[in-house]
């Protein structure tokens, strides 16, 4: 059960990870941007992850084989 909607999901999961994770690491640790600076890469980085799940499931469900 490959859909558009569990891609989404699965890429919001995973980005929500990855910024929690990696983007507390690299605002505790790098003095190249602000606070809003790094809040703002946490966004656009759970948005990135969202459409890569999206596409990443949609291509998917084309070359799955049919369930019988």
């Amino acid at each position: 059960n490959y859909t558009p909607i569990s891609g989404l999901k699965f890429g919001s999961w995973f980005g929500l990870f990855v910024v929690t994770g990696l983007g507390l690491v690299q605002m505790g640790t790098s003095h190249l941007m602000d606070t809003p600076g790094h809040l703002a890469e946490a966004v656009l980085e759970l948005v990135y992850h969202a459409i890569v799940g999206l596409v990443i499931a949609l291509v998917y469900r084309k070359t799955a084989a049919p369930s019988s």
